[in-house]
């Protein structure tokens, strides 16, 4: 893992961000060239993954399908904005129903462990992500991937080729509820490098670091040995919230 402890040419800039988007910039070592790709970006700035990085410089491209956000990301800040969802191939090009919740509006309302409970959805457009890098004309090896949609990585991942584009650093958030997601990006030559909050970090293998047996012990502790538990866990919250729901249509 790059070294993480070159301060931010920015002090009263740095002071405002969270830990993990400092400590992602600080992997890139604050360089202030790059290119990132956000699927999901919701806010422009309250925790945002890529404002940082295009605060020092960087070029990217953010999506998000909540047509008052990608107003306000067109406005304030300089990356290319598409206005959609990125989804699998076979779901691709279609109006997809999405479910309203702020920060945690998603495809998949049963897919996030909020007891908050949706009572607004929409109709959104929907795009593989190689459709919309494509059009973006986005360069091949790119240094950032992140990608936060609230339960449908996996369905995101699916539309986009790893082969062709081969990003540095892929962050997903993941709440680890199983092992589809983490073994669908090792089987594609990434490797885990480091957990934080709720986010995986993925390096591309021959770039990836050497990992002390204490990293390697913590993944397997939550990707192995923990799962069942966090799987309980979920159960008990979905649940609760199902009969809230119930509660508030009779």
């Amino acid at each position: 893992m790059a070294a993480l402890s070159q301060s931010c040419p920015f002090d009263t800039f740095r002071l405002k961000l969270t830990d993990q988007i400092r400590l992602l910039a600080a992997y890139f070592r604050f360089r202030p060239d790059g290119f990132y790709v956000d699927v999901g970006a919701n806010d422009p700035f309250d925790n945002s993954n890529t404002w940082a990085l295009e605060r020092l410089g960087w070029k990217g491209i953010v999506i998000e399908p909540l047509p008052d956000l990608a107003a306000r990301l067109r406005q304030q800040r300089n990356a290319t904005v598409f206005e959609c969802v990125c989804t699998e191939p076979s779901r691709a090009g279609q109006p997809l129903e999405f479910w309203v919740n702020g920060p945690l509006s998603t495809l998949s309302p049963h897919r996030t462990p909020s007891t908050t409970l949706f009572h607004d959805h929409i109709a959104v457009n929907s795009r593989t992500l190689d459709d919309i890098l494509f059009e973006a004309d986005a360069p091949q090896g790119f240094q950032l991937l992140t990608v936060d949609t609230q339960g449908n990585e996996i369905l995101v991942l699916r539309g986009f080729d790893f082969d062709h584009w081969r990003p540095e650093l892929i962050f997903l958030r993941d709440l680890v509820l199983d092992r589809h997601l983490h073994t669908y990006v090792r089987r594609r030559n990434y490797t885990i490098i480091h957990r934080s909050e709720i986010n995986s970090w993925y390096a591309r293998r021959d770039l990836c670091p050497s990992l002390s047996i204490g990293k390697k012990l913590e993944f397997i502790r939550k990707f192995y040995l923990g799962t069942p538990f966090r799987q309980f866990s979920f159960w008990r919250r979905r649940k609760r919230r199902d009969t809230q729901w119930h509660m508030a249509q009779s």
